[in-house]
């Protein structure tokens, strides 16, 4: 028996599959919670557990998936009929109860090509026969039988020898909330394939893969706990990603998101990523695959050409890669943040070994955030973009950067166009496989105040329109009071909650009514996330300042939005 759980890992600043946990991004409305130097230092000090034999799989240029295939994701659970899914359902109910489509698709494909390679396939084929089928699952573990089987023994009798295996194995899984079985045989070989997962969310209405242009509406709820926010992302061209919008005002763990689709992309990916309340880091909730032309392919391949990386050469050759991205994207060049790199190195095998459930659970955590914080980068960041990849069974570096832009999040961790940095770390003690983490940084530079008011009020605004209500109205103060609030940010005389309490006291001077505030630390404006009522009030009238602020020991600067909200008829003061 081996089992797999391979995955992307992806930490994004803002925005994230090695293996569990399967986080997706991360976002900065949170405290600052970066590991500091020391805690690092006791991590990269210690003897990683990592067993990179282990983790090994067969790569392979191609392969052709059976199918039949969904044309839209949705959860289908089905009733067991065969003699194994009869079995399964006997001997471990938890798994026999739930078996769905998708689980199923998966299980079959996957048993086509251990009958054939006598291994699990590699992890870029694997996701890509995740995403095919359609899964909702949002960490696929797969579990697996292989042996002798020869021909002159019968499918009952070979169903006879291995029922105690399989339920053995099957028990031992718990209670999924979804599951499927498969079985395949070929001259003396068979295999038994078992696949569980937990649902990420539970969607109101089918979500289409197959000739979706214009835009693609996920509409839903996760399917366990809560979450601070929800969010989207999906790519766009080759190297362009887009993010997705909300459609109504809803609270987590209800969701609905509305992304656009470019109908001249072949297939592109959708991402959907859960923010827990007071965390940074965020959590994968689902990963779909769709076809905007229509024309969906069975197929998988390798990207052409074949980079072989030898030990010891990685760094050099991502760079080299990333930054040929950005050329052909008309983005800046990265350069490599040296000092960062050497502490990545020390730090990969320790997140790998963590990831895949040898190590310290924590250190995933630990690394990720400590690379986010960059304190070995040597500039003042605001944001940080962190990724992880375990390529199995090659060494090929096109393989690897193909696999890294598949996923929006680790796409948008390589394509920021603030980025000015690259810190990367490999293990290179893997024979046939490329493991590496990695993070890109972006300084504070240059903020104009100004820009940065409009630019969030044009947003405000165009979001008010989409839900058909009137433009907010933008009052300002008598005096500049946002630069007032930035000169006692920078200097460290107020921390952001005493900005806060300022700005409201000058907007009741000037508002003859009720004002209510909010502040949130963001690394990018962007990310700026409107109070709820300023999307649902059909009339209103905002207040706005934005500054710069970087706490004592922190390892980042943070912009910081104190936004204030009033009735339009309390205020008597021209507005903008």
């Amino acid at each position: 028996m081996k089992r797999i759980a391979w995955a992307l890992v992806v930490m994004l600043v803002g925005a994230g599959c090695a293996t569990t946990p399967k986080w997706a991004g991360a976002s900065t409305m949170a405290e600052e919670k970066f590991p500091g130097r020391d805690e690092l230092q006791q991590v990269a000090l210690r003897a990683p557990k990592l067993d990179t034999a282990k983790h090994d799989a067969v790569a392979v240029e191609s392969w052709t998936l059976e199918g039949p295939f969904p044309s839209e994701v949705t959860v289908t659970m089905v009733k067991p009929t065969t003699p194994w899914e009869l079995e399964l359902a006997q001997a471990a109910p938890a798994l026999g109860s739930v078996l769905s489509v998708d689980l199923q698709c998966i299980a079959r494909e996957v048993a086509r090509f251990l009958l054939v390679h006598k291994s699990a396939p590699g992890n870029s084929l694997l996701a890509f026969i995740e995403r095919r089928c359609g899964t909702t699952a949002s960490d696929v573990q797969l579990n697996y039988l292989t042996g002798d089987v020869p021909e002159t023994v019968t499918d009952a009798e070979w169903l006879a020898q291995w029922k105690a295996g399989m339920g053995k194995q099957a028990q031992a899984l718990g209670t999924p909330e979804v599951a499927g079985i498969a079985v395949r045989r070929d001259g003396k070989r068979g295999v038994m394939v078992l696949t569980t997962g937990a649902l990420g969310a539970r969607y109101t209405a089918p979500i289409p893969l197959v000739g979706t242009t214009g835009t693609v509406v996920m509409r839903g709820r996760l399917s366990k706990g809560s979450a601070e926010r929800i969010d989207a992302l999906i790519n766009k061209g080759a190297y362009g990603v887009a993010h997705c919008k909300t459609l109504d005002v809803l609270s987590p763990p209800e969701f609905a998101l509305e992304c656009p689709v470019d109908p001249a992309d072949e297939h592109t990916t959708l991402e959907l990523v859960a923010y827990d309340s007071g965390r940074m880091l965020g959590r994968q909730v689902a990963s779909f695959l769709l076809w905007p032309r229509g024309s969906p392919v069975n197929v998988w391949k390798g990207p052409a050409g074949h980079e072989e990386v030898a030990a010891g050469e990685f760094e050099s050759r991502f760079l080299m890669a990333v930054n040929a991205i950005r050329t052909a994207a008309g983005l800046p060049l990265l350069s490599l943040a040296k000092q960062q790199s050497a502490t990545a190195r020390l730090l990969a095998p320790h997140y790998f070994s963590a990831a895949f459930g040898e190590g310290d659970p924590l250190d995933s955590d630990r690394v990720a955030l400590g690379m986010m914080a960059g304190w070995d980068v040597g500039v003042d960041i605001v944001s940080a973009g962190f990724a992880s990849q375990w390529l199995s069974g090659t060494r090929d570096l096109s393989v690897f950067v193909e696999f890294i832009l598949d996923s929006p999040y680790t796409r948008q961790a390589i394509v920021d166009p603030r980025a000015t940095q690259l810190a990367v770390g490999a293990v290179d003690n893997v024979v046939s496989s490329l493991a590496a983490i990695f993070a890109t940084y972006v300084p504070i530079g240059t903020f104009d105040r100004k820009e940065a008011e409009l630019a969030l009020i044009t947003r405000l605004n165009e979001a008010r329109v989409d839900r058909k209500l009137k433009i907010a109205q933008w009052t300002t103060w008598p005096i500049d009071e946002g630069e007032v609030m930035a000169q006692n940010l920078a200097a460290k005389r107020w921390e952001p909650r005493e900005a806060l309490q300022y700005v409201l006291g000058k907007s009741a001077e000037v508002s003859q009514g009720r004002v209510s505030g909010y502040v949130q630390l963001v690394d990018d404006l962007k990310n700026f996330q409107f109070p709820p009522e300023v999307l649902t009030r059909p009339d209103i009238n905002v207040f706005l300042a934005v500054a710069v602020y970087r706490g004592e020991d922190w390892a980042h600067s943070r912009y910081v939005v104190c936004f204030i909200i009033s009735n339009s008829k309390d205020v008597q003061t021209a507005s903008r």
